[in-house]
């Protein structure tokens, strides 16, 4: 079983399977094994593979098991190389976009370099890296589960604005399914603005951007959601990616294909990829079907290497994919993050058939952004914002390595978050505000997805505590819109009730005009708000609503801390938490307020430590109290989170 002791329930799915297995009467082969991601999963899972198939080998040899049909594939021989096996063809590396412009731009952009195998591993040979795979036990050649049947060469056009057939495709969905409710059944929206909540001087970009969704020709309906939910975004790859894919494995971007899932070794008629149609171009399966940049696995790479007719580059590839290759593997491929085009031009005799790739690169997965508004405003459900760090990531190399690159950085740009800036140039140069109708352009796929018990409780009299770093605020600041819409509303009702309003046909009771000075209006707890940023004039996301949220009373506390401002230490939202640790207590334990975390992993795991500590000076518990109060908010629905890794 695969988890995150970071997170409350460890391995929880697979504990709960294996019970489950259990009470049915099933023997268990081997007892239970937990990786930790938060320690290394390789540590665990690859010994358990080792042992494994060890103990399956011992079924087949005690003859309990038929081999045919066993589904495991056996040792494909590798194929004949040409020449001397001992040497390698250089590694052409040479970019893509060659004549990219140095300053910023909008949009993915190709990692400017990467180190090849021999460039990281020193004193590697045939010899040497034949005598360390003989040492260890071989890693079985994954079965193709796609059977890709190439159709006439006519083409179609696809834009994304033709991703309109989205809402017309023949995949099944329940009845009371609505579009946009699911990533199988997603609906279309589009970018109506865009603006930078930070500044040039930040060093990073943060945006927000506003989606107006519309429901299908055929249907009146848009999905429903509310402050704490999030939007799926199905995003492509990178055009440059599939495109130099395309010419790398010499296919036609145009051709038809059609693919279908192989059970085992046998085809069917179910789709491998049930989001698309029947017949879908090579481009439109590379650009929306699986994902080209994320890390490399090792099955991938031992695929790889069955289809490389030099046998160094073969050999290279099999270490990488091997425990014993553990150390080459974090090299190579964990520290660098190669795309599929950097890896089969890592290896230039590598040319894997279409269906050997699709098959072992795993699904493109949608990515999720809190909602940072209210359905109670003007534009109701039609209308959804959200706010994302345009991702840009270092690779960290070892001093020796980075010398070579003569200062260069090899800096890893995010599919999703690229791909939306680019949508909204047109609103981020300049301020520019174009007025498109829908459906000219911006156009993308998006899902509703709920937000499991993250949103604002039904009784709004007890205090509420908001704790997110960075874009982990933006679920906040819908919150925060949405208690003004509500308190708005109740106004409202009360002038409604009482100011005036005639009950029928008799004269209005005495008791009906409120006396101006007397609370109507139900009144809020206290709602507080703790963030974190760098510095305070560069990166202070939705600075200005804000403002006027403590302005409008709203909002009683705000609190940021900062972690690079000026010759000051270095703050973060934890450390707040510590200074305001009497309050929160307050709020939290002798109130029975309502606690919500949003952001990464680390800071909602610090901020969870920091709790505990301030649980015990001033509320006075234990620390085995402290963890069970905090037990106990989570199960009774006052502790929420929503954190990324």
């Amino acid at each position: 079983a695969l988890g995150d002791t970071n997170y409350s329930k460890f391995c929880n799915v697979g504990k709960q399977v294996d019970k489950s297995f259990s009470k049915l009467g099933g023997s268990r082969l081997m007892d239970i094994t937990c990786a930790d991601e938060a320690t290394g999963l390789d540590d665990v899972v690859e010994p358990w593979k080792v042992k494994f198939w060890e103990e399956i080998d011992k079924l087949f040899q005690d003859g309990n098991l038929l081999q045919a049909e066993a589904g495991v594939a056996s040792e494909v021989k590798p194929a004949e190389t040409a020449g001397e096996q001992n040497q390698t063809e250089s590694i052409n590396l040479e970019l893509i976009n060659s004549e990219e412009p140095e300053q910023e731009v909008v949009g993915w952009k190709q990692p400017s370099f990467v180190y090849g195998f021999e460039e990281l591993i020193q004193n590697s040979s045939v010899d040497l890296l034949k005598k360390k795979l003989s040492e260890v036990r071989p890693v079985r050649f994954p079965r193709c589960m796609a059977k890709v049947t190439f159709l006439g060469r006519e083409s179609r056009s696809i834009t994304n604005s033709s991703m309109k057939r989205g809402n017309e495709r023949k995949t099944e969905t329940p009845e009371d399914s609505v579009v946009g409710d699911s990533a199988m059944n997603p609906i279309i929206a589009q970018a109506v603005s865009a603006r930078y909540l930070t500044t040039k001087k930040s060093s990073k970009r943060v945006v927000s951007t506003t989606f107006e969704i519309r429901p299908p020709e055929d249907s009146q309906s848009i999905p429903e959601w509310q402050p704490g939910d999030s939007i799926g975004v199905i995003c492509p790859n990178p055009s440059l990616l599939v495109e130099g894919i395309i010419r790398r494995l010499g296919l036609s971007r145009d051709r038809k294909i059609n693919v279908k899932r192989l059970s085992p070794g046998k085809p069917t008629s179910t789709p491998f990829f049930p989001q698309f149609d029947d017949d879908i171009t090579i481009w439109e399966v590379l650009t929306w079907g699986v994902d080209l940049v994320s890390l490399p696995r090792k099955q991938f790479l031992r695929v790889l290497a069955e289809f490389c007719t030099n046998e160094f580059e073969e050999l290279q590839l099999k270490l990488l994919a091997n425990p014993v290759g553990k150390s080459e593997y974090k090299e190579v491929i964990e520290n660098q993050q190669p795309s599929v085009l950097e890896l089969l031009q890592m290896f230039p005799s590598c040319d894997p058939p279409l269906e050997n790739l699709l098959s072992s690169l795993p699904a493109l997965p949608p990515r999720f952004y809190s909602i940072a508004n209210s359905p109670l405003g003007p534009f109701g459900y039609s209308r959804v914002q959200i706010a994302y760090t345009v991702v840009r990531n270092t690779v960290d190399y070892t001093e020796n390595v980075d010398k070579k690159s003569q200062g260069e950085k090899r800096i890893l740009s995010g599919v999703c978050t690229s791909w939306m800036e680019s949508l909204c140039e047109q609103f981020l140069v300049d301020n520019k505000s174009p007025r498109l109708r829908f459906g000219q352009g911006n156009m993308i796929k998006v899902f509703i997805r709920p937000g499991s018990g993250f949103c604002l409780p039904a009784d709004l009299s007890h205090p509420i505590v908001m704790i997110g770093a960075g874009t982990g605020i933006a679920p906040f600041i819908g919150f925060l819109e949405h208690l003004v819409y509500l308190e708005k509303i109740g106004e409202k009702r009360q002038l409604e009730m009482y100011d005036g309003f005639w009950r029928g046909l008799m004269d209005p009771c005495e008791g009906d005009i409120v006396d101006e000075s007397s609370e109507t209006k139900e009144e809020y707890g206290e709602v507080s708000l703790y963030t974190g940023c760098h510095h305070p004039e560069q990166d202070m996301l939705f600075h200005d609503k804000v403002a006027d949220y403590e302005e409008s009373s709203i909002l009683n506390r705000f609190v940021c801390a900062f972690s690079r401002y000026g010759d000051n230490k270095k703050e973060y939202v934890q450390d707040k938490i510590h200074e305001n640790g009497k309050l929160i207590v307050r709020q939290l334990l002798d109130e029975s307020g309502y606690l919500y975390v949003c952001g990464r992993l680390q800071m909602a795991t610090d901020v969870n430590s920091m709790l505990l500590k301030v649980f015990q000076e001033h509320g006075g518990l234990s620390a085995e109290e402290a963890k069970e109060r905090i037990a106990d908010m989570i199960k009774r629905g006052r502790y929420a989170k929503d954190v990324w890794g």
